[in-house]
């Protein structure tokens, strides 16, 4: 083995060094806290977000909604870029629906995405485009509009975020 990636975690300096010790790199990739033992790369979870609902408003939906966790510290800073493009076009972030995926412990999941969805749409909210902040939401996301009846995207256009292995696989 060269070395590693790690994604996500936090509190292992002592790891890290031990790797160091035995002449493996180690690179995080959008850590919670990153260390200062290690060069981390984070994505532009912000401007991504804010330039996906850009592109969605100027396709002329002006009723976005949004599902994810947003204690999740990038899935914050995708749902900030979300309100930011709304606001930046005159759109009230506080009138778009959201669904947080708050009450899972797999809230990255397609299983927690479909289940948003549907809780969505069970509310009664209006929507013609669905930001999901990862790609495997977007991914159940797209299943429970298929099951409940809705095209995509003639009828709502979704967005996923992540390009991840899954979004290359997903009709449309």
């Amino acid at each position: 083995m060269a070395g590693w990636i790690v994604i996500n975690l936090s509190g292992i300096d002592e790891w890290i060094a031990a790797q160091q010790a035995t002449g493996r790199p180690v690179v995080q990739i959008s850590p919670v806290q990153a260390s200062n033992l290690c060069p981390y790369v984070v994505p532009d979870n912000l401007g991504g977000a804010r330039d996906a609902i850009t592109h969605l408003l100027t396709l002329g939906h002006t009723c976005i909604a949004f599902i994810g966790n947003p204690t999740n510290s990038d899935i914050a800073l995708r749902h900030a870029g979300f309100r930011q493009a709304l606001a930046a076009h005159g759109v009230d972030p506080d009138e778009a629906p959201v669904a947080s995926i708050t009450w899972r412990s797999d809230y990255w999941t397609a299983t927690a995405g479909a289940e948003a969805t549907r809780r969505l749409i069970e509310s009664g909210a209006s929507f013609s485009a669905l930001f999901a902040a990862t790609d495997e939401l977007a991914r159940g996301a797209l299943q429970e509009l298929k099951r409940l009846g809705r095209r995509v995207p003639r009828d709502c256009a979704l967005v996923g975020f992540d390009d991840a292995p899954v979004a290359l696989t997903l009709k449309p």
